[in-house]
């Protein structure tokens, strides 16, 4: 972090983050307090950059809990696919295939196997990581956290 803090670009106009949602399924883990070192690095650049920088994420939809909408407090029982989610300083765009390119995808795709699951997350947009996490808006009663 200090030899990124400690770098001078000027102009800067986007960051993009490819792959911010970890797939925990495959052993992938978030970075420790990921949207602060994301703020820190905004906030050193920004001040050399005139015009704003506007942050871009492109990630598959593992699952609809990662860091970054939770540092955001994104609802996420609005990340549904195909939805389009607009908060005060985020919008969420869940893509969802369309059935042309899916079957484009089926018939190119020597490697495709017609798994119900793979095909509900690939082509569906299915958060299949979240499928056995039961999510609550309130604490329920009698529940507490350990």
């Amino acid at each position: 972090m200090s030899r990124l803090k400690s770098l001078m670009m000027p102009n800067i106009a986007y960051f993009f983050f490819d792959e911010f949602i970890a797939n925990t399924r495959a052993g992938e883990k978030y970075l420790s307090d990921e949207k602060f070192l994301i703020s820190e690095l905004y906030t050193t650049f920004v001040r050399e950059s005139p015009k704003g920088i506007k942050i871009i994420m492109a990630g598959n939809p593992y699952s609809v809990y990662c860091s970054i909408f939770s540092g955001l407090n994104v609802d996420s029982s609005k990340l549904k696919p195909g939805s389009f989610v607009v908060g005060p300083d985020y919008v969420i765009d869940c893509f969802k295939v369309g059935p042309e390119l899916a079957e484009q995808i089926r018939r190119s795709n020597p490697m495709f196997i017609a798994d119900e699951e793979y095909t509900r997350y690939a082509f569906g947009g299915e958060s299949i990581n979240d499928a056995n996490i039961r999510l609550c808006k309130r604490e329920p009663r009698g529940f507490k956290l350990k």
